[in-house]
């Protein structure tokens, strides 16, 4: 994988630049950090150094690695960096790759071919850098210098995926600004630090590398970082507090150019939309009705962002047709406010891009904006930027984050959770004939979060999606999907199946592994060390009926019997159960699993561990049926 260097108005992800290289001699190709972490690719080290002024940020970083393995090779040798193309300036890039051959070191340098520039989308701007010549035994260092001028907050990442050996910030302000360090670190006691006058200063040694996992929020929550957030500014001889609290961030937000516009140009869109938006019959069918008006009148530019490009209006927006995740959602909280509904927006981070800060008021952090909608006691959380228009159903992409309503009366957290159950139903009729061959109805019943996935992939490419749905040794014919006009209603597939390969015919017994279409190919809990909290994204249930019907002259020799099993409160329930029907020729098979509780700590994944284990045996086991 590419080691990944992003920075930003609100996140630095870390590599280097300072005015030299550092020394290094043949010694250095034996420091490997083996006693810490063996046979690994290893950052030897990884340093930054910021200076701020009343101009802005300047900041030069600086990495070194010794790369030992080919994953090392992989993702060490190629990196990028991306940042806002309006207030970051990137300059200095040098990086090296070295060699040691016959006692000496050969050195190759980065070149201007080896550096390209692209437009990720319409706020970024990033460079790309491929270091030559880079191989297992090779160190590789890479520096650049950056200033950025408007940034409120800058971070560090102490930790990488792969160990590093030393990892050192330091951070200087002229005086013209206040600056405080948020740490967020497991363990406090291994940071150092050391603060003089205005400058700041940390490390830490031997950090082990973060290794994906499955079921996790977003890795990069979980990396030891430092966050230098502004809080003050110097105006002469007096000093102005930047954000002290959260009801300070909220009375700014709702006052200034980022999010005030509502109030000014909220009569002026509401005319404009009157023209077009019948008159509803309830409070609720009004908050639908809007939402899937402003859904349909404006699409979404793919970008998520609460500010609006070049300032411009809700009326702008509107008219264009076109904005980002934040720009859509202001609307629908202007035509929702003047429509006499109670709303607020509220600020908001994906999923992929970090959990929310509450220790300090850091709207940087945030990416996204949303519609909280208050109707009877009942609240309502909306986005009219998803492809499909649920309201019921928050967006997975902000399932388990924590949004900042900003209601001047009663500013808050608001987590994101879901309030149903998305359920997975499937039912087949199968037949089997003597010969081993298989063919049957399906009817898959969708409702929840898997809707707009399969939604999206279906509108794609209608051919691909149902010549990859299935096994393809299986023959699909006679495939429907069945959209209601309400999405939230749910969907549906029928389809027909025909395999020749799906039982084997053994002499007077045939063998059919039923589930080999539908199950999970390994137990996702099959590590048996974990590092980090557990989040299922949603609850669900998922079930399955199968109806199986014996060729003429067979009857069920075995099959999987019964289980019911469940974790404490029945987070977590499965259930198998299965019959014999018409005098044996018929064999009735349901498969369930529900999940009510999403959110486990690190040690329980022992306990998903066995559960999912039990599950994946019974679909394991094989149908065998005898001749009479």
């Amino acid at each position: 994988m590419r080691s990944t260097i992003l920075f930003f108005l609100s996140i630095l992800a870390m590599s280097p630049l300072f005015g030299q290289w550092d020394p290094i001699s043949p010694e250095d190709f034996t420091t490997d950090g083996s006693q810490a972490f063996p046979a690994q690719s290893v950052y030897l080290f990884q340093k930054a150094k910021y200076e701020a002024s009343e101009s802005g940020i300047l900041g030069t970083v600086y990495y070194r690695a010794h790369i030992l393995d080919e994953k090392g090779v992989e993702a060490l040798s190629k990196f990028r960096i991306q940042h806002y193309k309006k207030d970051v300036i990137v300059k200095g890039i040098k990086g090296r790759s070295l060699n040691l051959n016959q006692g000496e070191i050969e050195i190759s340098k980065l070149s201007n071919e080896d550096v390209f520039t692209e437009k990720p989308g319409p706020y970024f701007k990033e460079k790309k850098i491929i270091l030559p010549k880079v191989k297992v035994g090779s160190i590789v260092e890479f520096r650049y210098t950056f200033f950025d001028k408007n940034s409120f907050s800058i971070a560090w990442f102490f930790q990488e995926n792969f160990p590093v050996l030393k990892s050192e910030v330091s951070f200087l302000s002229d005086g013209s600004s206040s600056y405080q360090p948020i740490l967020q670190v497991q363990d406090l006691s291994r940071v150092k630090s050391h603060v003089n006058g205005m400058m700041a200063s940390l490390s830490m040694e031997n950090i082990p590398g973060l290794s994906k996992e499955v079921f996790v929020d977003n890795l990069s929550d979980y990396r030891a970082k430092v966050r230098f957030q502004l809080v003050g500014v110097r105006f002469g001889d007096a000093g102005v507090s930047v954000l002290k609290d959260w009801d300070e961030l909220t009375e700014r937000m709702l006052q200034t150019d980022l999010i005030g516009t509502l109030n000014k140009d909220s009569k002026k869109l509401h005319k404009i939309a009157l023209q077009e938006l019948p008159e509803f019959e309830s409070p609720v069918q009004q908050m639908l009705g809007i939402f899937n008006f402003v859904h349909e009148k404006i699409s979404w530019d793919e970008t998520y962002n609460f500010f609006r490009k070049n300032g411009r209006s809700v009326v702008d927006i509107f008219n264009s047709g076109e904005g980002n995740s934040g720009e859509i959602n202001l609307v629908l909280t202007s035509l929702l406010k003047s429509s006499g509904l109670e709303t607020y927006p509220a600020l908001i981070s994906t999923r992929d891009h970090g959990g929310a800060i509450k220790i300090h008021p850091v709207f940087d952090q945030f990416n996204h904006l949303l519609s909280l909608v208050k109707i009877d006691g009942k609240e309502y959380l909306l986005d009219a930027s998803q492809k499909y228009p649920f309201t019921q159903l928050p967006p997975s992409n902000l399932l388990g984050q924590e949004a900042w309503v900003l209601d001047p009366d009663n500013p808050k957290w608001y987590p994101v959770v879901p309030k149903n159950l998305s359920q997975i139903i499937l039912i087949a009729q199968l037949r089997l004939s003597s010969d081993g061959d298989v063919n049957g109805e399906i009817t898959e019943i969708h409702q929840g979060y898997t809707v707009s996935s399969i939604l999206e992939n279906y509108e794609d490419d209608k051919k691909e999606f149902w010549d990859v749905y299935l096994d393809k040794t299986i023959e699909i014919s006679e495939q429907e999907l069945i959209r209601k006009k309400d999405v939230e209603k749910g969907m549906s597939l029928k389809y027909k199946l025909n395999s020749s390969i799906w039982a084997n015919s053994l002499g007077d017994f045939l063998e059919f592994d039923l589930f080999k279409l539908w199950r999970l190919e390994k137990n996702p809990f099959s590590e048996t060390k974990r590092q980090f909290p557990i989040n299922l994204r949603y609850p669900y249930l998922s079930r399955e009926v199968f109806t199986i019907e014996a060729p003429e002259g067979y009857v069920f020799e075995s099959f999987p019997q019964n289980i019911s099993v469940s974790l404490p409160n029945r987070d977590i329930s499965v259930k198998f159960n299965s019959m014999l029907l018409n005098q044996g020729k018929t064999l009735k098979i349901e498969n369930m699993m529900k999940v009510q509780r999403v959110n486990y700590p690190k040690e329980d994944a022992d306990m998903l561990r066995q559960i999912f284990e039990k599950k994946l045996q019974k679909e394991n086991e094989i149908i065998v049926l005898k001749k009479q």
